[in-house]
């Protein structure tokens, strides 16, 4: 059984350490450390769920693919179902992943394509910080049924708040009608570019990486590693609600400036995650830039003093 389950999977953060080493900035409380790609995007027995409630999520699918009452009833004893699931998932993504790494033409296979969708859409719904927006959620609909002391809806309020969010974050991650519609949108609205990063600056990453592919953004870079993306951008989305306006050459490449750069590194930090992760190099250059860009608002603001 496994026991240290990762929101973000392992072989995507050693894209972006050392030896299976990377730095981190913890964003709550200022502070920087080196740690191991087992100990950080992780938590004990994250997506562990009893079997009624893996029933409930799983029920979908046994009628859609005529799944026999046996059979169901042995997957859904599974209390590690979604774990080995998403293991899975991985597993395939992470060689076609290597291979993109150096072969950019695969960006036009239709596997390749089907399971980028399928893991982006599994990592913007699977972590933490998704699962904390659903707890807030959660405790902000307890707290108003209470005060309105309603109480026959079809609502789990006799459970805690952090319960709540993990049977909705599992509902969503399994949901089929939600994938097939999410991969309707997604394949018809957005092209798909190879994001070459030569500048100095790398790309980093954060413990949420891809909460801006659930939210549909305009622009969305998928950091591959520190000096390559896949950028996906809305087809007609004018170029100034764009984060990137290079234009792409023939072979579906852009060649990203430092500025593009900083600013897909920003969307990490701003994507309600705890920790920014990347080489120790990159993650201190980022604070360095930040820090300056501060200083110049308040400049052009005429607030603070700058002795």
């Amino acid at each position: 059984m496994v026991k240290n389950e990762h929101y973000v999977p392992r072989f995507y953060l050693s894209k972006f350490a050392t030896n299976n080493k990377i730095y981190a900035y913890d964003l709550e409380n200022n502070n920087f450390f080196h740690t191991n790609i087992n100990k950080i995007g992780c938590n004990n027995y994250f997506y562990d769920i009893d079997s009624d409630s893996l029933k409930e999520s799983l029920k979908e699918y046994k009628e859609i693919y005529n799944i026999t009452d046996e059979v169901f009833e042995k997957e859904c004893e599974d209390i590690q179902f979604i774990e080995k699931a998403l293991s899975r998932l991985e597993d395939k993504f992470s060689v076609l992943l290597a291979k993109f790494e150096t072969d950019h033409s695969i960006i036009n296979d239709e596997e390749f394509l089907r399971t980028l969708f399928l893991f982006l859409h599994a990592q913007s719904i699977r972590t933490k910080g998704f699962r904390d927006r659903l707890e807030n959620i959660a405790n902000q609909t307890k707290e108003w049924l209470q005060k309105l002391n309603i109480k026959n809806i079809d609502y789990p309020i006799d459970l805690e708040a952090k319960d709540i969010a993990k049977l909705n974050q599992i509902k969503e991650l399994l949901s089929l009608s939600k994938v097939y519609r999410k991969a309707l949108s997604f394949f018809d609205v957005y092209d798909i570019y190879i994001g070459i990063n030569n500048t100095d600056t790398d790309f980093i990453i954060s413990d949420n990486p891809m909460s801006y592919f659930f939210a549909g953004f305009n622009d969305i870079c998928f950091p591959v590693n520190p000096k390559l993306a896949i950028i996906m951008q809305v087809k007609d989305a004018k170029d100034e609600f764009k984060i990137c306006s290079i234009k792409p050459d023939e072979n579906k490449q852009i060649f990203l400036t430092k500025k593009e750069v900083i600013k897909y590194n920003v969307l990490q930090q701003y994507s309600n995650s705890k920790y920014l992760l990347g080489s120790e190099k990159a993650i201190k250059d980022y604070i360095l830039y930040m820090n300056f860009f501060s200083i110049i608002n308040i400049i052009r603001n005429g607030s603070g003093n700058i002795e």
